[in-house]
């Protein structure tokens, strides 16, 4: 008996001690981007509503110290969505000088405002900073395991191909939603304090872009659990044995 607790001890102690350094991680880098941040980014609170959903992010990482169920893929994907979300905090997302940074460490000349896409139907406007456009793509890319795995809990003895598609699924759905969350706040604040929030920068179909990106992530992601058979192979047993491990984990 011991010969095949031991091993499965060993592993939740080593996934739980790295999911704690995920989350001390993420919470020093959410605090490490309010220091110094530039000025726009305290006007009216806008970084402090920034990261209300960088506190969202965290805590299923939180949780995951107790429950000890997700795997170590899925739960680094959501701490490096949620490392891409402060960046964009700190900067309110429209101003992030990725293209700056390039050329300074990288010596790489990436100005693409402007590259990515036509002119917007109508406006006429060619718009600026794309780091919105890489974060909506990140979601659906980053994110997808940890929903795929969820919804494999959440519907115990269901076959993995409808896990993935439910879970394909509920990322567009969560995409749409945050977006109308973004048009219920250009209703409810300032012209200015939305725009800072949303970082539309003028383009009328930000949303419709947003949305079609993050489900190409998250194609993107399905496809690779599929084609690389990982959706096929028996999960792992963690709950029995994360009762077992009890207070050692915490």
């Amino acid at each position: 008996m011991s010969n095949i607790t031991n091993p499965e001890s060993a592993r939740l102690k080593r996934d739980w001690r790295i999911k704690f350094a995920l989350l001390i991680m993420g919470v020093l880098l959410a605090a490490a981007s309010c220091i110094n941040a530039p000025a726009y980014a305290y006007k009216d609170g806008c970084i402090v509503l920034q990261h209300l959903g960088t506190v969202v992010l965290l805590l299923p990482l939180a949780l995951e110290l107790k429950r000890q169920r997700m795997g170590i893929g899925a739960c680094v994907g959501l701490f490096l969505f949620t490392c891409v979300h402060i960046v964009g905090a700190r900067y309110l997302y429209s101003n992030v000088p990725y293209d700056r940074w390039a050329k300074t460490f990288l010596n790489l000349d990436i100005d693409i405002k402007g590259q990515w896409e036509i002119k917007a139907v109508g406006t006429g406007v060619i718009h600026g900073n794309k780091f919105d456009r890489m974060v909506h793509f990140s979601f659906g890319l980053l994110l997808f395991p940890f929903a795929y795995q969820v919804t494999k809990r959440l519907m115990k003895g269901i076959n993995p191909l409808y896990a993935l598609v439910f879970a394909w699924l509920f990322l567009q759905t969560s995409s749409m939603v945050y977006e109308l969350f973004e048009w219920f706040l250009s209703l409810v604040l300032s012209p200015e304090n939305a725009e800072n929030y949303n970082g539309q920068q003028g383009d009328m179909w930000d949303a419709q872009k947003d949305m079609a990106l993050a489900l190409g992530g998250s194609t993107i992601s399905a496809l690779w659990i599929f084609i690389s058979g990982r959706m096929w192979r028996r999960p792992v047993q963690t709950e029995s044995a994360g009762e077992q491990k009890g207070g050692t984990a915490g």
